[in-house]
């Protein structure tokens, strides 16, 4: 697929999400109140079933990459004896360049080979992701009242829950790095704004006086 088609695509699908918007597909979710508690719970939860879901993928990939790049290393390591090998024989000769050019393909082979191993990492990672959000894991679903979503049209309905696997999936896909990350970023933020409102708190009360 070309990078002409592929643009096509791209715009096609923002054509697309500004007409369900302008011709009033959806309407706004009134989300609920979030509090401190609700989103720590939030990331906690996300965060010990990610930590299963590395394990799980970390066994698999293993299973399936370990002895491919155990191999690929004992071949770099046969041709640096070679190398180390004729230096000793022969110090005052020149090596020959295909010696060099094996480690090298060498080389190259165990770089793609774990090029692609996290290829499939990622994606490994994000089916996962996916299918614990399609169990039922969710970020968003969470943090709106089910009164709320009761009244959506089928349709809005089905596409709150897509959009709620995608992002779920997707963070649990990122590991439990990127959630920690992620809860370190709110709690920054939170003690920011309670700084900042003492600050004003303060202020107001220098004024009042």
């Amino acid at each position: 697929m070309g990078s002409r088609t592929k643009s096509w695509l791209f715009g096609g699908a923002v054509i697309l999400c500004l007409c369900a918007a302008a011709f009033g597909v959806t309407v706004p979710i009134r989300f609920n109140t979030v509090s401190v508690t609700a989103i720590a719970e939030l990331f906690a939860t996300i965060f010990v079933v990610t930590l299963f879901m590395e394990r799980a993928q970390e066994v698999i990939l293993t299973t399936m990459r370990a002895r491919g790049s155990e191999q690929l290393e004992l071949a770099i390591r046969k041709f640096k004896r070679v190398i180390q090998r004729q230096k000793k024989i022969a110090p005052e000769k020149v090596i020959e360049e295909c010696f060099y050019d094996q480690l090298e393909g060498a080389r190259i082979e165990k770089m793609d080979y774990r090029a692609f191993t996290r290829v499939l990492a990622l994606r490994l990672g994000l089916l996962f992701g996916l299918m614990i959000s399609i169990a039922g894991v969710r970020s968003i679903g969470v943090l709106v009242d089910e009164a709320v979503l009761s009244q959506l049209s089928a349709l809005q309905l089905r596409m709150f829950n897509v959009v709620d696997v995608l992002l779920t999936g997707g963070v649990i896909a990122g590991g439990s790095d990127g959630i920690h990350k992620m809860t370190e970023l709110y709690r920054s933020y939170m003690e920011t704004n309670v700084k900042r409102n003492k600050s004003k708190n303060r202020e107001l009360d220098v004024v009042g006086d």
